[in-house]
Order: structure tokens, then sequence, then C-alpha cells
């Protein structure tokens, strides 16, 4: 790069860095013309920082100063960095930092630069303890001014300062306050000093102090009448990497959190010395950070504006209508996020298009979120920026019309009792009034839920009764999203409560007595947690529910019984009206959805019954192709989903579009635009249905819970080929499946179960097998009911659920199964395809359940019948060759099974293709016997494409998927790649332990696995505790002669000797080479492993001579088994001679008795080490 192209790209990115000395220093004044438009940044630093290097981006480079860059992103303004000696010294004490001389420097120095501009918008950037600084010289400030009532000179200057703050913006802050007690504030303390430096010794007694002093100012600071006035806009970054030497993240949301009505959390996906880091002006970070203090500006700026040129008011004093409208009901719980938005969007600037019309807001909503009491909150925090405020039962036009003619008499103060005016006249009138008038108005429209069809009866054409004044603002609040469209910008949505909302407002209206309730105050909170929960944090649902637990005195001392009586009587609590618990509310939550769905109903009723049929469906992920257009009759299924809908069996997408849209517009739908698919309230999904059956329509609710039914078994058999869109239709088959069950379901027999029975498959093909299990369950039970015992479909439906139990680790129950299906199966002849099926599916279970022998026999057997009767190249024949290389692998027979799975894998992959599940399948089983070889980079490629191709096929949670990573972490183990074989087993772990369950054979051999790792890597008493739970898992879920259970035994053993505990040791090895050859057989490599493994423990307990006698046994069968050069056999051949040469040095070389030879060895066996197998 030339030396001009340099300096240009330099003066680009800004980091040409200024020379900064202590203190309050400016970097530039870009203010141009009329100096009233300018407002002041001011960036403070934390501890270990300055002024430089904080804000400073030096690595990658090029640097980048971005306080500089602001000189050309930030028009009229004038910024500061404020800085001082942050080093850190051996304790605070010893530190120039102290937060209150800090505070005062800023103060004072923030004083003498804005001597003649003390009322220009200020905006403060803090980073870490820097913004501890800051609230520190705040409060100065507000003590300086509130501390006399007389101002001096210098408490005015402060008062002004004070009063131009616009807006606070802290990065990772750790404000400190009392919700977090000393010991943790000290901690968090320590953690910031750590990531910016080594932490001295006798650190802790001094952030002791320090701890408590922070503490105390964020107490005071929330005193402040700048905090509790709520009117200046804060943000808080928090980080949400954790830096690798402190091991955590510094600051979280917690602990950055200011508890600030408005305040905005933000995270910042860096570490906490890194998130003020900016990389250059295209960092995301860095155009946020503009965007805000931009925006905290130009507010700052409208507010000097409006204290400079207030609103005339007018002189006639108007009431606000009604009176009633601006107070709270007494349960009410702040949504200050909500009210903030309705706020913000009122009194944005509306730009040139917009200049002089009237501002409006749409709140839109669901019935019973809470619309309009937000609303109202609204007005009791803003009533005083209003002359008054009007509002207006909007729910049809004669209700309006009496309003505004009540209205009418409020502004022309014309007696009531004089001759009324037209509807049209009063509202002529009323729109003329505030043509040119001063102050500010605020009218409300509330329940203006019919804004688009003119036909119905409570239509509202909204528009032609706000005045066009621009001195006028408007909230419309309505069941439909139209009144998004209605307004002048975003509008607001009305959604669920927050958890934290919703608990607090069941508090209120349960009045729960928390002293007469037999429970801690933690397990009282988690109760109420999981009702609120239940109740989907609905406004309304959770107001009644806590209401009918107050009225409800036997529950009064049993939070517990409360969620018990609310499922059996839910429909009874949401059907009460509120009463006088919300006395502007009237209508029961339920009455609210009826009048809702009427509505849809009669706009388009075909939308009213697709809300029905959704009913019967997951609430959650409504997605377009959830719904099969395209629907080819059988003998078996006569007729589409789509006839419950609109009667008839072809449908377009436009058509299922049509009617989302009708029920969004009534808020009974939501749509997610990150999953390009709608929801539905938990509560309206169940009003759904419930609304059926408590009218006793049992043949209606029969016809659309069987249409979801039927659509389910479209969409399945039309589903495309990708795991995720598999996956996307398990929610729906497991409600609709919980329908189903439900009393009072009659449903068709033939054809529903031979689709239920199409639906087990499919979840089972796609490892959801406790949904396969609990389906093919009932589709057994159904077959017995109605066709008997004995029946072919009967004992095929047993057959299919004895497969899933397989896999769900319920083997002896699956072998009983099994064994019963064989046995009626004979009746069929034993060369009957199925019988031989039978026999196969019994032999993998004999397998599974350690009994090799007959497994191979059976196997055997299997083998030949079929390539008598199918020939060698059918599909069935290679799967019971497949089965048979398995047998023989876990029987050591290694070299067999090798040559019979090559067969198999080219087999599959000529019929099947390179990327069917049972090729891939053949592939895994192929590295899994390469392994066994010793052949461990061939083996490993071949899993690493397995775990390729079955997390593009089948998902990255399908339990063949997390078997193929499990496999593949074992073969990097054997290559010594410890922390990524250790890494890729706690996932395995992890994910076994949520699909699968805790005590399933496969999550108990993950645990074993990582155990292993954690051994090699020399953490013993972490393998060992591991490796004492699995072995009691083994013996109560296997039994204790179970191979597996044998290499739990085995495992631990091999920890104990690694820990020393050789006796202990040698009892279990022992017992362990027992059961093998008793079990397995004499030449299994197994039981040669544990004469291996004995030997070792014989030989560190100074047995040299049995130790030597049985590795000298182990090496000859592994020479005849693996041959010279296997890793075991070179591991076998290596501990004898290591015994050799002990027992030489030892017993040979020093001539002393046999009896002296344990003696001798303790003093030389720290010089060997363990090599177990």
């Amino acid at each position: 790069m030339s030396e001009e192209a340099s300096s240009e790209h330099a003066r680009a990115y800004g980091y040409s860095i200024p020379t900064l000395n202590p203190g309050l220093q400016e970097l530039f004044d870009n203010s141009t013309g009329d100096k009233s438009n300018t407002v002041d940044y001011v960036l403070i630093h934390g501890f270990n920082g300055s002024s430089e290097t904080t804000w400073l981006h030096e690595k990658p480079k090029p640097k980048f100063f971005w306080p500089k860059r602001l000189e050309v992103d930030l028009k009229d303004s004038r910024v500061f960095v404020y800085g001082y000696d942050a080093a850190l010294r051996l304790s605070l004490q010893q530190n120039s930092i102290s937060i209150g001389g800090l505070a005062e420097g800023l103060f004072a120095a923030l004083i003498d630069a804005r001597s003649d501009t003390n009322r220009r918008p200020i905006v403060f950037v803090a980073h870490s303890l820097g913004g501890l600084v800051l609230k520190r010289a705040i409060l100065d400030m507000h003590q300086s001014i509130h501390s006399r009532e007389t101002l001096t000179n210098s408490a005015k200057l402060a008062q002004g300062l004070y009063e131009s703050i616009s807006g606070l913006i802290f990065f990772g802050t750790p404000h400190l306050g009392s919700r977090i007690d000393e010991k943790n504030r000290v901690q968090v303390l320590k953690g910031l000093i750590g990531s910016f430096a080594t932490i001295p010794k006798n650190l802790t007694k001094a952030l002791v102090s320090e701890s408590v002093e922070l503490g105390d100012l964020s107490k005071f600071f929330e005193k402040t009448k700048l905090y509790t006035d709520g009117k200046i806009s804060i943000r808080s970054f928090f980080e949400t990497i954790t830096r690798a030497v402190y091991g955590t993240v510094i600051t979280t949301k917690a602990s950055a959190n200011l508890h600030y009505a408005s305040e905005e959390m933000v995270p910042i996906e860096r570490t906490h010395e890194g998130m003020v880091k900016f990389a250059s002006p295209d960092d995301q970070y860095y155009k946020a950070t503009l965007a805000v203090m931009r925006r905290y500006g130009q507010e700052g700026l409208k507010r000097k504006r409006e204290q400079d040129h207030p609103p005339v008011k007018s002189s006639s004093n108007i009431p606000s209508y009604p009176l009633t409208s601006i107070m709270p009901v007494k349960t009410f719980v702040q949504r200050t996020t909500l009210r903030n938005q309705i706020h913000e969007q009122l009194h944005r600037s509306l730009g040139e298009e917009l200049e002089g019309e009237t501002s409006k807001v749409g709140v839109w909503g669901l019935g019973g979120t809470g619309k309009s009491q937000l609303v109202r909150s609204y007005l009791r925090r803003y009533q005083a920026d209003y002359n008054a405020t009007f509002w207006i039962e909007a729910g049809q036009t004669t209700s309006i019309n009496r309003d505004f003619l009540q209205i009418y008499y409020l502004l022309t103060k014309a007696p009531s009792q004089s001759n009324s005016p037209s509807p049209e006249e009063a509202l002529r009138a009323v729109h003329t009034w505030f043509i040119g008038r001063g102050g500010r108005w605020l009218f409300v429209f509330d329940g203006a839920d019919q804004l688009e069809d003119e036909s119905d009866l409570h239509f509202v054409n909204i528009s032609r009764y706000i005045p066009g004044s621009p001195n006028v603002q408007v909230i419309i609040i309505s069941r439909s999203s139209i009144a998004k469209k209605l307004s002048t910008f975003e509008g607001v949505s009305v959604g669920e409560l927050e958890g934290p909302q919703a608990e607090e407002l069941f508090f209120k209206c349960s009045e729960i007595k928390r002293s007469e309730i037999a429970m801690t105050e933690q397990i009282v909170v988690n109760q109420v947690k999981l009702i609120v929960k239940e109740l989907g944090y609905l406004a309304l649902a959770v107001t009644l529910a806590g209401s009918y637990f107050s009225q409800t005195p036997r529950l009064s001392t049993d939070l517990h019984a409360y969620l018990v009586e609310y499922r059996i009587r839910r429909h009874q609590i949401l059907s009460e009206p509120p009463n006088e618990l919300i006395n502007q509310y009237k209508e029961s939550v339920m009455t609210a959805w009826e009048i809702s769905y009427s509505a849809v109903e009669k706009q388009m009723p075909e939308a009213g019954r697709f809300l029905t049929l959704l009913a019967f469906l997951n609430y959650d992920d409504i997605f377009l192709d959830l719904f099969p257009l395209k629907f080819n009759p059988t003998p078996i299924s006569q007729h589409s989903w789509a006839t419950v809908i609109w009667e008839q069996d072809q449908v377009s997408i436009g058509m299922v579009e049509k009617c989302c849209a009708i029920l969004e517009k009534h808020s009974l739908l939501q749509r997610q635009e990150t999953r390009a698919a709608y929801s539905m309230h938990k509560l309206v999904h169940s009003w759904g249905s419930d609304r059926l059956l408590l009218q006793e329509r049992w043949e209606e609710a029969n016809k659309f819970c069987t249409g979801a039914f039927q659509l389910l078994f479209e969409a399945v058999s039309n589903c495309v080929n990708t795991p995720e869109a598999k996956l996307r239709l398990v929610p729906h088959i497991r409600q609709n499946f919980d329908a189903i069950q439900k009393p009072g379901r009659v449903l068709g027999i033939d054809s529903f179960i031979h689709d239920l029975e199409y639906i087990g498959d499919f979840l089972s093909d796609i490892g959801q097998w406790h949904d396969a299990a609990v389906m093919r369950q009932e589709v057994f039970t159904m077959r017995q009911r109605d066709l008997g015992e004995d029946d072919p479909n009967t004992i095929s439906a047993m057959n299919n659920l004895a497969i899933t139990l397989i896999v769900q680790g319920q083997r002896a129950e699956a072998a009983k199964m099994f064994k019963e299906v064989l046995e009626k199966r004979q009746i069929l002849g034993e060369h009957h395809t199925d019988t031989i099926s039978s026999m196969s599916n019994l032999a993998n279970i004999l397998r599974d359940q350690g009994q090799y022998t007959e497994a191979e026999k059976m196997e055997k057997e299997v083998l030949e019948k079929r390539r008598q009767i199918l020939g060698e190249d059918h599909l069935n024949t290679i799967s019971a060759m497949n089965n048979l290389a398995i047998t023989l692998r876990v029987q050591g027979q290694l070299d067999e099974a090798a040559k019979m799975e090559k067969e198999v894998l080219e087999k599959r992959r000529r019929i099947l293709g390179k990327n069917h599940p049972n090729t891939i399948s053949s592939m895994s089983n192929l590295a899994n016997i390469l392994t066994d070889q010793g052949q461990h980079a061939e083996a490993a490629k071949m899993k690493k494409e397995v775990l390729e191709k079955r997390g593009h096929i089948l998902g990255e949670d399908h339990p063949d998927t997390i078997s193929a990573m499990s496999s593949l972490a074992i073969t990097l183990r054997d290559q010594r790649q410890l922390n990524e074989a250790a890494k890729m087993f706690k996932k395995v772990l992890e994910k076994r332990k949520q699909i699968l369950s805790e005590d399933h054979p496969d999550t108990i051999s993950s645990m074993s696995n990582l155990a292993n790792v954690l051994r090699d890597q020399r953490q013993l008493d972490e393998a060992a505790k591991m490796f004492k739970e699995v072995l009691e898992k083994m013996r109560r879920i296997l039994g204790e002669d179970h191979p597996n259970t044998i290499s739990s035994m085995s495992n631990l053993a091999n920890t104990l000797g690694d820990q020393g505990q050789h006796a202990e040791a040698a009892k279990m090895e022992k017992e362990v080479l027992e059961k093998r050859r008793r079990i397995l057989r004499e030449d299994h490599p197994d039981t040669i492993s544990a004469m291996n493994n004995l030997a070792i423990t014989l030989r560190h307990q100074g047995q040299l001579g049995e130790s030597i006698s049985l590795l000298d046994i182990a090496v000859r069968k592994m020479k005849q088994i693996h041959g010279d050069e296997h890793p075991h056999t070179k591991v076998a051949i290596r501990n004898l001679d290591l015994s050799r040469a002990i027992y030489k040095t030892v017993v040979i070389d020093s001539g002393k008795k046999q009896d002296k030879v344990t003696t001798l060895y303790t003093r030389i066996k720290r010089r060997f080490h363990r090599k177990a197998l």
C-alpha cells in the first residue's frame, strides 16, 4: 500500500490516537452553525484501562480507535473521554483508584467544561467499573441539588448538568445492588480485576470494604430523581463470551441489570474487555452503539426544545373523559417495555412526509392479554403530559357516538339538557374544536375489534373519528391486527406476560398468605411458576385463576392442590367473569374468545372450522407444509382431511393461507417470522376442543379429531426426506394422539389402525422410539381386542412392539414377546418367512442379553434358510449375514466377521445404494471390526464418513447418529486423541440422557466410555466414581453375568489398580476372569484381556511368577487370534517383557529369596507403569 493510500486508510478508520492525559479531555467538537443542536458525549473507562487502550482495537490490524471515528459519524456533537490512573496495585487501599474520588473529579471537570453550555443534552458511555464512577457522580449531583433549600451557584450548575442528562450507556457494569450479597459482590469484583490483570494476594480482604460501598451506591442511586422519574434512557450491554483465564462470563445479564423501568438489556458476543473494542466502522456492535448514542442525543434535544418552548395549554379547563379511565386496578402489574414502546412511537419524530399528521399507535392482541390495562398504565404514567385524555368504547358505532356526544358537551360547555346534536354534528364539532388548538390531547379507542368487515354489526370505520390535528395523539386497542396498519409506525403487539410479571399478578390476585402455607418460600415460588406456565402467562387467565384460589378456602393452605383442581375445572374457572376484580373488563376469557370466533365464522366459515381443526394439532409451529394439498384415494382412505373444512378433497395453498390470515387478524393465530409458521396460545388451543366437549358435540369433536389424524397421515406419507421436515411433524402427532385417546372418541377401526401403524413405523424410523412404542402398544391392544390373540395381524403388532422395546432398552420384555411370537408363528411352518423373521429377531435379543452361543446357532439357521428360500442376494438374506457377522465379532471371531461384513457392505452398496441407512449401518459394523483388529486409522476414516452421512440423512439427534459419534470417539481414544474423545463422549452422554433416559443401556455405556477416557487422562477419582455408578446400574438392569456388567467390573478394577488399591483390584479381576471363562470361553479376546489385567495387578503385588505365567498364556493366545502386529498383542508382549525384567532384577540378579521379593519390588515399582486392556 502506498504512503498516500495508507494515510487515507488511517483517516477512514480514525486510529490516529491523540495523546490523552488524565482527567476530562475533549476529543473533538464538530458542531456547526446553531450550537443549540449540539450534544455532549462522555466516555469513561474502567479499572486497569485507560482513555486510549480501553476503546482501541489493535489485533488484527488495522487499529480502530472508535471514539475518534465519531467525529465522522456523529454530527453536531462534542465528545470527551474521562481518564484516570487505573493501574491495579497490591490492594485497593494502595491504589489511586477510589470510586468517590474519581466521581468527584468527573463531576468537577464536567461543571468546568460546560460552564457556558450547561443545558446542553449529555449522554454518558461507561465501561465496566467506570459505570460505577458515573453512578457515584450522578449521586453527588443529586445530593448537591437536594441537600439544601436554597441553591448556591455551584448547585445551580450541578442542577443544569443533572437535568441535561439524556441517556446512560453501560458496557459490562456490575451494578452490585442490594440484590447481591457481599460475598458475590467480592467475587464479581475479583473477576473484573482478574479480567485485566493478575489478581494480587490478599485482594479479597481489600475488596470487602469496597463491595459494601458499592452495594450502598446502588441502593442510594435508585432513590435519585433521575432514576425514579424514569424519563431518561438507559441501555445496559452485557457480555456472553467467557474469558479463558477466568473461566466464566464476568458480568452476567443479572449483574448488569440496573432494574430501571425502561432499561434496555442487550447482549454482546464478546469478552468483558473486548466488548468496547470495535474492529471497524462496519462492526455490528459499533453500529449498534452509534445508533443508540445518536438516539439518546436526539431525545435530549427534543426534551430541551419542549422545555424551551412548552406547548401552550388551553385556557379552558377540560376534564378527561371519563374520569375513571386513568384509574388503575389494584392487581395490575407493570409492563414497562410495552408501555415505553407506546410512548416512544407517540413521540417519535414524524419527518417531513408525515409532518402535521396525527400520531397513532395500534395496540393489538388476543382477548385477555391485558391490552386495556397496559394503556391505562400508560395514561397513569404520562397523564401530566396531556391537557386531557378521552377514553372511547369503540366496540360499535353506537357506543362511539355516545362517547363523542359526551366529549362534545365537555368541549363546548353546552348544557346536556339542551337539544342534542346528531352524531354527525357532534363528531364534526369535536373535530373542529381541535383545529389550531394548542396543547397535547390523547384519544383512546378501546375495543375496536371489527375494523375490516363492513357488513358486520360491530364494524367501526375508526379513521373517521380521529381528529386531524398534530397536537392530538391516538391509541387504538383491538383484537384485530388491522390496528397495526392504522398505526403511524409499527404499533404494539401485546402477547403473553413475562414469567416474573405473571407470577407477580398471581400473587396479587390469589392474596396468598405465605405464613399460612406449610411450604418454604422457594417451594411457594416454584409452585406459582408452574401455575402461570400452565396458564400460558395470559394476563386475564392468571387473574381469574388467582381469584379462584383466593375464593376457595380449601386451597388457601395447599398450593400443590391448585393445579390438580385447575386441570379438572379449567373451563369453569376461565368462564367466570372478572366482576369487580377488573371493573373495566366485563368478559371472561372464554367469552372473549367466543366473540372472536363468532366474528371469524361470520366472515369466513372455513376459517372457523380450520381453527377447530388446529385444536387437535400442536399449538406451536403450525407451518404451511403441514397441510397436504394433493390427495390420492386408497381402498382404506377414501377422503382427504380437507373435506372437514371445505367439503372437498383437493385444496390450494391459497385457501389455507386465507384461513390463517383471517385468524391472525383476530389474534387467534400469531405469526412466527423466524420459522415461517404460526402459533396459537395454549389456552386458546385447549378452548378450541373443550368448547365442543362441554357442549356435548361429540360427533363434531370426533370429526375434527379424525380429520386432524388424516391430515397427519397424509403429511407423513408426503413428507420430504429431510430430518428437519420429519421432526417438525412429531409434536403434532403427539398432540393428536393424546386427543385420540380421550374418552368418547369413536374412530373407524380398519382405516385408523392401519394409519396408526404406519405413523408408528414412521416414528420408529426417525428415532422417536418412545412415541413409536406408545402407538404400537395401542395398535397391539386394539388388534387383540378386535381380532383375537392368534390373528396374524395381532402377532405382527406384537412383533413390532417388541422391536421398539429393544431399542428402548427393555430387553427382557422384548425377549419374552419375541419368544411368544415365534411360538405362535410356528403354526405357519418352520420355513415360512414370518417364522424365520421371528427367529432372527429372537436371536438379536439373545445376543443383546449376552447369550452369544445360542444367538450364533440361531442366526446360522436363519441365514441357511433364507439362502435356500429367498436366494443369496435377497435383502433379508443379506440382513441375516449382517446379524451373524455382528455376533461373530462380539465373540472375538474377527477375521470371519470382517470377511462376512465386507460381503454385506458390497451387496448393500450394489442393491440399495451407498447412502441407504442399511448400507451405512454395514459400514459402521465393518469399522467396529477394524477397530477390534487394531486398524484404527482405517476405522476412524470410515466412522467419520458414517457420522457425516447419518447426520445429513437422519439428523444430528437421531439415536443412530449419536451411536456413530460414540463409535468414532472410541476410535479417537484408541488413537490417544483423548481431549477430542472426551469432548465427544460428553456430548453423546448428554444427548442420550435427554433422548433415551438415564438408565437406558446405551446411556450407561456412554458413561462407561467417558469414564475410560477420564482414566486415560489420569482423572482417577472421577473415573472410579463413574465406573462404580455404571457397575451398579449394569447389575440392576442387565444382571450380574451380562458381558457388559462384567466389562464394567473390569473397568473399575483397572481404575482401582491405577489408584494403588491392588488387593481390591485383584479380587475383582479374578472374578472377571472366572466369569469370562465360564460365559464367553477360554479363547475369547475379552477373556485374554482379563488375563492380562489380572497379571498386571499380580505384578504390582509382587506375585511375579504367577504374573509371568498368565501373561505367557495371554501372549500366545493373542498371537493366535490377532497376530503379532495387533496393538493388544503388542501391549501384552510389553507387559510380559516388563514382568520378566522385574523378576530378573528383583529375584535373580539380587540373589534374594522369594520372601523378600515384595519388599524389594515396592522400592522400584514406581519405575514401571500399568498397561491394562
